[in-house]
């Protein structure tokens, strides 16, 4: 909807620049004959004379002119600003606290991440998570909540097959049963890839137990 908005806007700015333009040329008394004339550089004799154009109105048509581009790339950089305008991120209750690197031990995956992820809310166990990278995670593992101890029970895996049906390599899908993840204690997360990667967000699932 932004991009959109920004289109129409940048479409009315357009025909405004260019009304303003004709009214510029007209308070000039510059018509489109002067402008072919001078653009195929016809002589002004060849203009009747009650046509022809004042002197120095040739000057004023170049004034208008650059006026115009000036006004036209400034509305066109307005639109490339609006268009690129980060997205606001929807409100999850879950923010990335912190995140450094750390060694790794894997050749395979030789760059190592450690994330802090924080709630704003009490998560009823079992707890579930994606953590999405800007990149391929090569394995990861949950670690800890700094409060509440080691994770117990825990079903992780990067959301790609065979471990996923889906395919989404930049996804870690965290799970765990205790201990409770309690109001701003930290979960600690390891990921490790095969090139850098960073943590963009982390999104919480609401586990439902199946019921025969």
């Amino acid at each position: 909807m932004n991009l959109i908005g920004a289109f129409f806007s940048f479409l009315g700015s357009l025909i405004g620049t260019l009304g303003g333009l004709a009214g510029l040329l007209r308070w000039l008394e510059i018509e489109p004959r002067h402008v072919k004339a001078w653009l195929t550089r016809s002589k002004v004799s060849e203009i009747p004379m009650t046509e022809a154009p004042i002197q120095n109105r040739k000057r004023k048509l170049i004034a208008a002119l650059l006026l115009f581009a000036f006004s036209f790339a400034s509305t066109s950089y307005g639109f490339y600003l609006l268009a690129k305008k980060p997205k606001s991120p929807i409100p999850t209750g879950i923010y990335i606290a912190y995140q450094k690197a750390i060694p790794s031990a894997d050749p395979q995956f030789p760059f190592g991440l450690e994330v802090g992820i924080q709630t704003d809310e009490e998560y009823t166990q079992p707890a579930q998570l994606f953590i999405m990278c800007d990149g391929d995670i090569g394995r990861g593992h949950g670690i800890k909540l700094v409060n509440g101890g080691d994770l117990e029970a825990v079903d992780e895996a990067v959301m790609a097959p065979p471990a996923q049906t889906w395919y989404h390599p930049d996804v870690f899908n965290l799970k765990w049963r205790a201990p409770l993840w309690k109001l701003d204690d930290t979960l600690v997360v390891h990921l490790y890839s095969k090139t850098r990667i960073k943590v963009n967000s982390a999104v919480p699932i609401i586990f439902r137990v199946n019921i025969p």
